[in-house]
């Protein structure tokens, strides 16, 4: 739950993936034990190179697991207004951008 940690983990997250595409958003869902993520892709060919380099792999000594995701999940995460607050404290105007943005197009709040 730390805000540092999980900035760091959704900016190592989007490194990564943008070897192989170009991201349109990274959202962390810190709430779920497991560790999930989503990285939202420009097109589906991105997302597809995606799942084939990362599925398999390890991070942080977990073994990952990459599937390209069927619009039903449902994850827990940090309240939107708990990470708007800590994307501002962090000047990432950007990133509160996209996250809004990634919120509206999932059928969320603004």
């Amino acid at each position: 739950e730390d805000p540092a940690a999980i900035l760091e983990i959704k900016e190592d997250i989007r490194d990564e993936c943008a070897k192989v595409a170009e991201i349109t958003n990274v959202v962390l869902f810190d709430k779920e034990p497991d560790g999930v993520a989503s990285v939202r892709f420009s097109n589906a060919e991105g997302a597809k190179a995606c799942v084939r380099m990362m599925d398999g792999r390890f991070f942080s000594g977990t073994k990952v697991e990459a599937y390209i995701a069927e619009g039903n999940e449902k994850f827990k995460k940090s309240s939107e207004k708990k990470s708007q607050i800590e994307d501002e404290e962090q000047g990432n105007e950007e990133g509160q951008r996209i996250d809004k943005f990634g919120s509206w197009l999932e059928g969320g709040e603004e």
